[in-house]
């Protein structure tokens, strides 16, 4: 995202492949992850998939709530 704005980004994610990639990301986009926190658990990081029929356009999505399910109100500054 070439913005002339800061972006950080908040909330929980999972001390997995994907909560990795998600922060590699965001330092590699200069993204502020000061208010990220990386669940010490097993709860995977939360991740949709979307399965799409190229000559239809239907979607079809499968959720992993994974650490969204522990996000709190408290969890924001």
């Amino acid at each position: 995202m070439n913005v002339d704005f800061p972006l950080l980004l908040i909330g929980l994610i999972g001390n997995d492949f994907n909560g990795k990639w998600i922060i590699d990301d965001c330092i590699k986009s200069n993204i502020d992850i000061n208010q990220v926190e990386i669940i010490k658990d097993s709860t995977p990081t939360s991740c949709t998939y979307v399965m799409s029929v190229k000559n239809t356009n239907r979607r079809t999505f499968f959720h992993q709530q994974g650490t969204n399910g522990l996000l709190d109100e408290k969890h924001f500054d």
